[in-house]
């Protein structure tokens, strides 16, 4: 396996990498709407400490829902927060894209796709290689790929190898999986919930200023009474940009800025009615 251009099959599939190959492989991918899961460890700590702050009073199983979890490393951390605190959370972790498809394309080729059928990444005798590169010859390379993709599925030969979790290995022990646009949302997902977290995704660099108000809604109605909605971003330098709010009455009412306020602050979220809380099964 080469240890500059790692492969969903090896890393993922087959189990054989490490914590940096793993870490890498995340890095280099290029998921089909052009994001990356890009995360890092302890990104997210000092929010964590603050949310179990807020949750000292809560008492039972604690319902949790991340959005746009990207590798769930920090996903991880924060369900490892909550349990140190005496929590049972029973928890959902959501992505644009939490599982994929390998295919065995011709022997020595292998295209990991979405659901769709999209190619994320082609592995070539191990070495991966984005399929949406920016390179001219990567270009023209994922291009040949694809060439020989389409013939070997035209005449049977490609054949599914099984189904990926693009994840940390350990999240899906821990949360329910679940793929959703926040912008298309999915009322499976609804909840209700004692906490719901939206890490660096809820931002101007994904979403304009009605979308953002439009997740805001979405992700605060399906807060219980009293539940915490935290929105966060942590920029390049490590600093964070963010905001606690609590539901109260069918309103969300701002708790704590985490850093600088995030980008939902001075929309009017605070003016938005949720409506009632959903029932808990």
């Amino acid at each position: 396996m080469s240890r500059r251009h790692p492969t969903v099959r090896r890393v993922l599939h087959e189990g054989r990498g490490d914590t940096a190959q793993r870490d890498l492989l995340f890095r280099n991918l290029r998921l089909p709407n052009g994001t990356r899961k890009t995360t890092w460890a302890h990104r997210l700590t000092d929010v964590d400490e603050r949310i179990v702050h807020h949750l000292a009073g809560h008492r039972g199983p604690l319902r949790v829902l991340d959005v746009a979890v990207s590798s769930g490393v920090s996903t991880i951390e924060l369900l490892d927060a909550l349990v140190a605190a005496g929590h049972e959370p029973d928890a959902t972790a959501t992505d644009l894209l939490t599982h994929g498809v390998l295919v065995r394309v011709v022997p020595g080729l292998w295209a990991f796709t979405d659901e769709a059928g999209e190619v994320v990444q082609w592995d070539l005798a191990g070495i991966g290689l984005r399929a949406r590169s920016t390179r001219r010859s990567g270009a023209a390379a994922s291009a040949a790929l694809g060439a020989t993709h389409r013939a070997a599925t035209a005449v049977g030969v490609a054949r599914p190898v099984g189904r990926v979790a693009l994840v940390h290995p350990d999240l899906p022990g821990r949360a329910r999986l679940a793929q959703e646009d926040l912008l298309a949302p999915d009322h499976a997902l609804d909840g209700p919930y004692d906490l719901v977290r939206a890490a660096n995704i809820v931002n101007r660099d994904y979403f304009d200023d009605a979308q953002l108000v439009a997740a805001a809604r979405t992700l605060g109605r399906r807060l219980v009474d009293g539940g915490l909605l935290v929105v966060v971003r942590t920029t390049a330098e490590g600093q964070h940009r963010g905001t606690l709010w609590r539901r109260r009455d069918g309103r969300l009412v701002v708790v704590e800025h985490l850093g600088r306020p995030s980008d939902l602050d001075g929309l009017g979220v605070e003016d938005l009615e949720l409506g009632p809380p959903l029932p808990i099964s």
